[in-house]
Formats: structure tokens, C-alpha cells, sequence
């Protein structure tokens, strides 16, 4: 979990001085690799550095993977996400 949240901290912050988007690209893929690819949080974290290096092919496969896992989730978290990761697909795609 923290690998996962420094992933997203690195993807995500506004400070260019401390995003770091090549790392944050590394340690997600570690993480999503000991989740074998199956938390769609971790996923969501893993676009997102994807994006911030402007792989947005890869962002959108990842997202998709993501949207996939949590499917018919109707839990709050599960709603959240979907939001999350469908406008992430949608943003990523222009």
C-alpha cells in the first residue's frame, strides 16, 4: 500500500519539482505485479502513472483492465472508482 500511494503522490502532485512520473511508473507496475494485476485501485494508480508519462495507450488498457475488475461493484468505493477510471479513459483519449 505505501509503494502504491507514493506511486500515486509522484503521478499526481502538482509540484513538477517532485513528480516523477518514470518512478511512479516503476513502482506501480511492482505493485500491480504482487496484485497480479487483479486490484483495480492499484490499476487505477498504475494509469495514472502511465499518464504522467504520456503513455496514454497504455493509461487506457490499464483503465479498462481496472473497469473490468470492478464491474457491477455497487459498493460506494466501487462507484467512486468507476468514475474515477471512466473519465480517466475519456480524458486520456483526446
Amino acid at each position: 500500500e505505501v509503494f502504491s500511494r507514493l506511486a500515486w503522490i509522484l503521478a499526481t502532485v502538482d509540484d513538477e519539482d517532485l513528480r516523477d512520473g518514470n518512478e511512479a511508473v516503476r513502482l506501480a507496475r511492482q505493485v500491480a505485479e504482487m496484485t497480479r494485476y487483479k486490484d483495480p485501485t492499484v490499476l487505477s494508480v498504475l494509469a495514472a502513472a502511465f499518464a504522467a508519462v504520456e503513455a496514454f495507450d497504455s493509461s487506457r488498457a490499464i483503465a479498462r483492465r481496472a473497469l473490468t475488475i470492478v464491474g457491477a461493484d455497487s459498493t460506494a468505493a466501487g462507484r467512486r472508482l468507476r468514475v474515477q477510471l471512466e473519465s480517466y479513459v475519456q480524458q486520456n483519449a483526446r
